[in-house]
C-alpha cells in the first residue's frame, strides 16, 4: 500500500483484530503494507506484509481491553524482536513468536532494508490448555 494514511489505518485494524495496540514506524510517509484477515470463528488468521514497525501492548491498553487471547506470529521473511519484562527474544522464519494479550510487550517487526512478511493467528486462551495439562482443545473452543 503506497498511501501512508491507508497503511496506518490497515495496521491500526490489526489492533482491533485481537487486542488494542500502539503502532510506531519511522516509515509513516509512504508506508507500504498489505493484510488480509480470515475470520474462522473464534480464531482469525491474517497474512501480512509491511515495512518495519513496532507493535506495543501497554499496561494501560490491557486495562482498557483484554480479550484474553494468544497471538501467534510466524515470520516468513524478516525478524520479530519481542521485548518483555523477562527479556528480549528474536524470532525468524524458523520460529514462532507467542504473545499473551494479558501481558505487556513490544514487538519490533522488520529491519530498515526489507519488508516484513508473516502470518498471524489470534486464538482465544479458552481454546488452549497449558502444555502442563498435556492437551489442547479446539472443537468449539469452549
Amino acid at each position: 500500500m503506497r498511501n501512508s494514511r491507508r497503511a496506518v489505518r490497515l495496521l491500526a485494524g490489526t489492533g482491533r483484530t485481537h487486542a488494542p495496540l500502539e503502532l510506531r514506524s519511522d516509515h509513516r510517509a509512504g508506508f507500504r503494507a498489505s493484510q488480509r484477515v480470515l475470520d474462522l470463528g473464534a480464531v482469525s488468521v491474517w497474512p501480512t506484509t509491511f515495512q518495519p514497525v513496532c507493535f506495543r501492548r501497554t499496561p494501560k491498553l490491557i486495562r482498557q481491553s483484554d480479550p484474553e487471547g494468544l497471538h501467534l506470529s510466524l515470520p516468513l521473511s524478516g525478524a520479530l524482536r519481542a521485548v518483555r519484562s523477562e527479556g528480549e527474544e528474536v524470532y525468524g522464519p524458523d520460529s514462532l513468536c507467542v504473545v499473551d494479550t494479558s501481558r505487556p510487550v513490544d514487538v519490533h517487526a522488520g529491519d530498515e532494508a526489507d519488508l516484513h512478511a508473516g502470518v498471524g493467528v489470534e486464538v482465544p486462551r479458552r481454546c488452549c490448555r497449558s502444555p502442563a495439562s498435556g492437551s489442547t482443545k479446539w472443537p468449539g473452543c469452549g
